[in-house]
């Protein structure tokens, strides 16, 4: 009894291109970096050899996945990727140091890395390298005990920028018509400690001084200016005055023996010296002089004295 079955057209033809166990064939395929595993999310890390110098050195698993429009799209190839420059020597003339790492150079290369930058220290994380495109370069390897119907290498990997597909008679995937061409990955900045400036960074401008505070006592605190020394009143010394001379008798003033008692007295008060004046604590204009006394007004004689008559006390 015969059996049926649905045919596939692009089964046959990713069949005939290496299906199954059968390696890819060698050449160049666009394809894009996917987790290690599928259904992962990062890029396995696995020691670089299980002895011998290389042992304490690391790798990374790459899966590559070639992209559509190729005679072997969706299929994955492997690749040891160095996460070093240089292999331990092994005695070869050419290389006393160790081969380089040629997969190191490249697959970071590839991704712009500064590979070639010796201050470089750290590389870039999953993150960026994961669903990167590149272009490798895949070699056919013979059937080993592992692997009988042979194998696939890596054996190159560069930059997928500017890359045209070269569509094969009957390729699965995008029409030959629509192969794209891969863009330029974005380039990878290395932490600011490992860049290497073409040129001296330019010395940055001298910060501006800061400015210093001008302190401001409190107002209570201020001293108020000092007031004007107020001069002090000095005793003025008055010098004493002399007593006034008495005043000259007038023209035709009576003998003594014509004074009567009381005219005596009159004359003896206005002659006495007057009491010195009292200081003043004033200003130093000098005191104004007293005004002079009044001169005695002269007795005017009796008509009977004037004649030569006997005065007072005379008796008749």
């Amino acid at each position: 009894m015969t059996r049926t079955i649905q045919h596939d057209a692009t089964a046959a033809q990713e069949a005939a291109a290496g299906g199954g166990n059968r390696p890819v064939p060698g050449g160049k395929y666009l394809a894009r970096i996917l987790p290690t595993r599928k259904g992962g999310t990062f890029l396995e890390e696995k020691p670089a050899a299980n002895d011998g110098p290389n042992a304490q050195k690391r790798i990374l698993n790459v899966r590559f996945e070639i992209q559509p429009g190729q005679i072997a799209a969706g299929r994955n190839v492997f690749a040891r990727v160095p996460l070093f420059p240089r292999w331990a020597p092994k005695g070869d003339p050419k290389y006393p140091m160790g081969a380089p790492a040629f997969l190191y150079f490249q697959f970071f290369g590839s991704l712009g890395v500064p590979v070639d930058n010796p201050a470089l220290t750290e590389l870039p994380d999953d993150q960026f390298i994961l669903g990167k495109l590149v272009v490798i370069t895949v070699k056919e390897v013979g059937p080993d005990d592992r692997n009988p119907d042979g194998s696939n290498e890596v054996t190159g990997i560069e930059s997928a920028e500017g890359f045209a597909i070269q569509q094969a008679a009957g390729a699965p995937g995008v029409p030959a018509a629509a192969a794209p061409q891969a863009a330029a990955p974005p380039a990878w900045t290395p932490p600011v400690a490992q860049q290497q400036a073409a040129a001296p960074a330019p010395a940055p401008a001298p910060a501006a001084p800061p400015q210093q505070a001008v302190w401001t006592p409190p107002v209570q605190q201020q001293a108020a200016p000092p007031a004007p020394p107020q001069p002090v009143a000095q005793p003025v010394a008055v010098a004493p005055q002399a007593p006034p001379a008495a005043a000259p008798s007038p023209q035709g003033a009576m003998p003594p023996w014509m004074v009567t008692p009381q005219q005596a007295a009159e004359v003896v008060q206005q002659q006495a010296p007057a009491a010195p004046p009292q200081p003043v604590a004033v200003a130093a204009a000098p005191a104004p002089a007293p005004a002079p006394a009044p001169a005695p007004q002269a007795q005017q004689g009796q008509p009977w004295a004037a004649a030569g008559t006997p005065g007072v006390g005379t008796t008749f």
